[in-house]
């Protein structure tokens, strides 16, 4: 940097050179057209002139087209001590008025090169003064004209005590500018290191606010947004020049919310509230707000947002699982010991109903016994496949091959000429238990069926990706409910009359088993559609899996 700093500093020098040369070359012009023919001598100021832009377009060239910087700021100072010199002799030698243009030469390089090289350029400088007043005095050099019929004859002491002047001018300015140049160098190297200081401070500064999770909004004490990182932005799908100078309560919190945080935040450091929010695209989201105070002289809040809709999710997911292992234990033993004198009471009817004769309303109350009996049975058996923890037998399975037989098996007995059946989609090989997939299959077409008692369009969609097979299963049913859809997956909680409520039930168990996820897409009135994505090789923990592959839908109810 410094070096890059003097190489500007030499082309400006450059150019000033440049500029005093022709205001110089003007002065001597109108001097000579004002001063009678003969009064003076023009001849070695035009030599002067002419030598030093001859030096000055060098000094551009080697500026231009080489590397030196140091070595060309020397060479630089050198020539202008020459060229000074011979001013100095051709206007009076000891007596020139223009000696204080060595003092300039000692100040830019005391500016330039600093102690070292004003000391070094002083030296010069002295030393040619003096080789000048010397060889005129002993007569190597012609005697200096100051005027045209006068002659200035120097004796040795007056020799002696003008250089001995120059000298000690030289030298005390030399210090003085150096001293100061140096402080001037010191303190521009402490202002750079602390300005870098405090860029690396604030380059570290945006990188922690970017790179954290949360989204973080800083606000003036009236609630206006004056800063909000990446994150904030992405949460709140604005781009931060949008929500700038915008309120809170306009864009997150709910009307009357900053009242009430600068209230809590007078009692206590920092206040916690959890809100949803929707975002502009119409994504629901349940957002975690911290704020505290800003340590700010002026003031304001300090806002961190994070995204919970995921962990929520999560969860109701855990607290549903929970509720129905806890269920299910219970029940499946109940279910036993109901099972069986179910079976026996059962049995008994179908031996009474055989064997007396029954006429009227007893034979028809015994048919109801036998009949709701059989039906609790199935209740029962359902509810125990449900409850069973699976064990799988996976192997190499066609997804698109179970579909089209369990078409085929419900061909002949659920769908009639009302139901228009499309399967779509080629072969979808993976690992999985084909007996269980194929009881997913049919109890999403069986649900499907029921959705449409009027008849309707099943589409059932089977597809393989990289990593996933996806089956999904369209009706133009009756759809679902917000309620229903949140319950769907629970037992006992179907909708269809004569249903058990079972059969989403056991496909969550079934897909949960093989490590795969299940997506509910419904509007009532319009349809349903119900999307099964399973792992190429089932339970596959679902850790393993990328936000790419997770992102077309999600584990377990949704």
């Amino acid at each position: 940097m410094a070096v890059r700093r003097l190489r500007s500093q030499l082309l400006w020098l450059i150019i000033l050179r440049a500029v005093v040369l022709t205001t110089l070359l003007g002065s001597f012009l109108l001097i000579e057209m004002l001063t009678p023919v003969g009064a003076w001598d023009p001849q070695p100021f035009y030599y002067l002139l002419g030598a030093t832009f001859v030096f000055s377009l060098v000094y551009w060239l080697l500026h231009r087209f080489t590397p030196l910087t140091v070595s060309l700021a020397y060479l630089q100072f050198l020539g202008d001590v020459a060229i000074v010199s011979g001013l100095v002799w051709a206007t009076g030698g000891l007596f020139s008025p223009f000696t204080f243009l060595y003092f300039v030469v000692i100040v830019l390089a005391s500016i330039l090169l600093f102690r070292q090289g004003a000391l070094w350029i002083t030296s010069v400088s002295f030393l040619a003064f003096g080789l000048l007043a010397v060889l005129t005095y002993l007569g190597y050099l012609p005697p200096q004209v100051v005027t045209e019929d006068r002659q200035v004859e120097v004796g040795l002491s007056e020799t002696y005590y003008r250089l001995f002047l120059h000298m000690l001018g030289f030298y005390t300015v030399a210090w003085l500018t150096s001293y100061l140049s140096e402080n001037v160098r010191r303190s521009r190297v402490q202002i750079e290191e602390k300005t870098s200081q405090i860029e690396t401070l604030e380059a570290l500064n945006q990188l922690i606010v970017e790179s954290i999770s949360a989204g973080l909004v800083t606000t003036d004490d009236e609630g206006r947004i004056t800063f909000v990182n990446r994150v904030a932005a992405e949460i709140l799908e604005r781009s931060p020049d949008e929500l700038r100078g915008r309120g809170m309560e306009e864009v997150l919190l709910p009307a009357g919310a900053m009242a009430e945080t600068a209230r809590v935040l007078g009692e206590r450091r920092a206040h916690r509230m959890e809100i949803p929010y929707a975002s502009p695209s119409g994504r629901p989201l349940h957002l975690g707000v911290g704020v505290s105070r800003l340590a700010a002289p002026a003031g304001g809040f300090l806002f961190l947002a994070e995204d919970l809709t995921e962990l929520k999710r999560l969860e109701e997911e855990v607290r549903f699982k929970d509720r129905m292992a806890a269920v299910g234990e219970m029940a499946a033993g109940l279910a036993h010991e109901i099972r069986n004198p179910l079976a026996s009471m059962s049995g008994s009817a179908q031996v009474l109903c055989r064997d007396l004769p029954l006429a009227g309303d007893q034979e028809q109350l015994m048919g109801i016994i036998v009949k709701e009996s059989q039906r609790l049975d199935g209740i029962i058996r359902d509810f125990l496949a449900y409850a069973r923890t699976g064990i799988l037998e996976p192997r190499e399975t066609d997804l698109a091959e179970a579909v089209r037989e369990t078409v085929q098996l419900m061909r002949g007995s659920e769908l009639g000429e009302a139901y228009e059946v499309r399967v779509e989609g080629g072969p979808a090989p993976c690992v999985a238990d084909p007996n269980q997939m194929r009881t997913v299959v049919w109890n999403l077409l069986r649900n499907a069926v029921r959705a449409m008692p009027g008849g309707g369009l099943l589409t059932v969609r089977v597809s393989r990706e990289e990593r996933v097979a996806r089956l999904v299963v369209t009706d133009t049913g009756c759809g679902m409910t917000p309620e229903e859809q949140r319950r769907a997956m629970e037992p006992f909680h179907g909708s269809f009359p004569g249903g058990t409520g079972l059969g989403l039930a056991i496909v969550y168990r079934i897909v949960q088993d093989h490590g795969g996820w299940i997506t509910i897409r419904s509007q009532s009135g319009i349809g349903t559609e119900v999307a099964v994505t399973l792992p190429l090789e089932p339970g596959r923990p679902r850790a393993a899996w990328s936000e790419a592959e997770a992102a077309p839908g999600r584990m377990g109810r949704t």
